[in-house]
């Protein structure tokens, strides 16, 4: 039987790992921000670089993504949250955080399921197989906009329920 403060442990080694695939996930994110700055492309006129750049970050940022599926998604740290629910069942002083934890689960699995649709399904198909020409260079910066707000929003989300575990 595994103890509560084991249980707690592995559920936060598992935070802290999904944490770090997100915070280096937002600083991809970041550079294609800064790779399609609208601005920049309007006062340089270098769209084509952009694009190549763009579509690199994008690579990137797909890659990390499938890793992070790979490796570190929710579903792992669900699973071990459920050990560390069922580990701290038996102690009433403890009880009353296992709604908190399962809400903020939840909302950690649909940021997760949007940042996943973002990237793949609305990005991809703005910049991957285009002339510069043919890039909606505004719907892609709302696109990436989007993904960094998904990011903060995954890491708050996973620092909160660090800390609610007692992490």
């Amino acid at each position: 039987m595994v103890t509560a403060e084991k249980a707690q442990q592995e559920a936060v080694d598992e935070l802290h790992k999904e944490l770090n695939y997100f915070l280096r996930e937002y600083d991809i994110a970041e550079d294609l921000e800064k790779v399609v700055d609208l601005k920049r492309l309007v006062r340089k006129g270098d769209s084509e670089a952009a694009l190549k750049a763009a579509q690199h970050y994008l690579l990137l940022l797909r890659k990390f993504e499938s890793r992070e599926q790979w490796w570190e998604s929710v579903d792992k740290v669900r699973g071990k949250l459920d050990g560390f629910l069922k580990a701290i069942d038996k102690h009433p002083q403890l009880k009353n955080i296992q709604g908190r934890i399962k809400t903020l689960v939840t909302k950690l699995k649909i940021f997760e399921g949007k940042l996943m649709v973002d990237t793949a399904d609305r990005l991809r198909p703005e910049i991957e197989g285009k002339k510069a020409n043919e890039v909606d260079w505004p719907k892609v910066m709302s696109i990436i906009k989007e993904i960094l707000d998904a990011l903060r929003a995954l890491v708050l989300l996973n620092k909160q329920l660090t800390k609610t575990i007692g992490g």
